[in-house]
């Protein structure tokens, strides 16, 4: 999948799709439109304006079109990648709550090096974090509470658990749902969001009891043309291929399948990208050896650093009732 990100930074939409500013024009229904609540922390509701302050702390180039354009505060507001600001400003607010500690520039820098290694993005580390920076800071905070290094027994046993990750080749097939209207680009509601997850954890069910077989439940329920005329098939899959793949479903789908090489289908998900949220069918996974710890230290490192990291984001989320509201009430669709 491409990405074609325009010069503003800010609007992200799926290659392959009519462009949002192509079709549909939003138009704010509120006098305020900034004043609208797109988040709730428990019993706090947060505002467009103070996630876009938020992203302003790194990024202030942005404000004057937020403010002063009405169409692109609409489709910005309305956007995959406003979503994510909206769930990174919802971690940090759980992690103020909690008392994490503020991390230091040295941090954030180092994180954001690491994060764009993760997803094989060669970008400056201002650019970085002026369009990822709330992430990255959540980030940087949570990898503050871990141990500066790891022990060798530790590394060795989160290795042994997850060999493919770091040497194997993976051949899987898909069913995936976007989380877009591709006719307009906009990111959908996050109840609809739940729901196509659990669809396919529905489906997931019904294959495991032999109710459907994969073929026909491809060709039923997948909205990826691209691979539903091949039954789902993506190909071959390594785990360094976040330039074409989403790093949060590469990240699960290669977790935790032991030392050996496997032969025969496993179903794995739902998984919940950015996008999209996949339902995979692991066809094979080969391990190319022979393999050794030394030889990928600094991956297992930052691998056990991610793993945590996502353990303790998940405890924080559980904790705290949290509802995203995006794209906010308020806004109309003017055909």
């Amino acid at each position: 999948m491409r990405f074609l990100i325009p010069s503003t930074g800010l609007l992200l939409l799926a290659g392959g799709f009519t462009p949002a500013w192509a079709s549909p024009v939003f138009q704010d229904a509120d006098p305020d439109p900034l004043g609208m609540t797109v988040l709730q922390v428990g019993d706090r509701s947060v505002s467009a304006r103070e996630v876009v302050d938020g992203i302003c702390e790194r990024d202030p180039s942005i404000l004057e079109p937020v403010q002063g354009d009405p169409a692109y505060r609409a489709l910005y507001l309305r956007s995959i990648l406003f979503r994510d600001h909206v769930r990174a400003y919802r971690d940090k607010l759980l992690l103020d709550a909690a008392g994490v500690p503020e991390a230091d520039e040295d941090a954030l820098h180092a994180e954001a090096l690491a994060w764009s290694m993760d997803r094989n993005r060669a970008q400056p580390v201002k650019v970085l974090l002026a369009s990822h920076g709330l992430e990255i800071g959540v980030r940087a905070r949570l990898i503050g509470e871990q141990p500066e290094g790891f022990s060798t027994l530790l590394l060795r046993g989160h290795f042994m658990k997850s060999v493919p990750e770091f040497f194997g080749l993976m051949s899987c097939s898909w069913i995936r749902l976007p989380l877009f209207d591709p006719t307009s680009g906009s990111a959908f509601p996050e109840e609809e969001v739940k729901a196509r997850w659990h669809a396919l954890g529905g489906i997931a069910d019904k294959l495991a009891s032999g109710k459907i077989e994969w073929d026909d439940a491809v060709l039923r329920w997948s909205e990826d043309p691209a691979t539903r005329e091949r039954k789902g098939k993506v190909g071959i899959l390594r785990r360094n291929m976040a330039d074409k793949f989403e790093e949060p479903f590469l990240r699960q789908v290669f977790a935790g399948h032991g030392f050996k090489n496997v032969a025969g289908h496993r179903i794995r998900g739902p998984i919940l990208g950015t996008w999209w949220v996949y339902l995979v069918r692991i066809e094979t996974i080969h391990i190319k050896g022979p393999v050794g710890l030394e030889q990928v230290r600094p991956k297992v490192t930052r691998s056990l650093r991610e793993h945590l990291l996502q353990e303790r984001l998940q405890e924080l989320r559980e904790g705290t009732e949290c509802r995203i509201l995006v794209p906010p009430a308020g806004l109309s669709l003017n055909d």
